[in-house]
């Protein structure tokens, strides 16, 4: 599995609660860290690779992954202090995706949810902005 160490990284991440039950995740994402994601995502939902996990700072973990149906977001926490965010999407949602993240201008952010249907099981947004 494909693997991305940005745990000592001035990545900022911020999450938000929800009344509806869903947190949503926010990533700010340097340009340099947006062209090392965009060729594994290209890998993962344009050439049918497994999966990729990315280690964020503050133990979390986010794992990009290519389903055949129904797009899903999950947040776990399995132990004290530490995160777990799936992004399971359909292919064609993760090459919106990757487009998206793409066309970013410094400062500009999109969500994951608005390039494609998720789930009803899902339990997080996750909201990239380019720095």
């Amino acid at each position: 599995m494909p693997y991305v160490n940005w745990k000592e990284r001035e990545i900022r991440k911020h999450v938000d609660a929800h009344e509806d039950a869903r947190s949503t995740l926010s990533l700010a994402l340097s340009g340099d860290e947006r062209a090392q994601l965009i060729p594994f995502l290209e890998e993962i939902f344009l050439r049918g690779g497994s999966e990729l996990r990315v280690d964020l700072p503050e133990n979390w973990i986010l794992f990009w992954k290519s389903r055949e149906s129904e797009s899903r977001l999950l947040l776990a926490h399995p132990q004290r202090g530490e995160y777990v965010t799936t992004l399971a999407l359909e292919a064609d949602h993760g090459k919106r995706v990757i487009e998206a993240l793409k066309g970013l201008g410094s400062g500009d952010a999109f969500s994951v949810s608005e390039q494609g249907m998720i789930g009803s099981v899902s339990n997080v947004e996750v909201v990239i902005t380019l720095k």
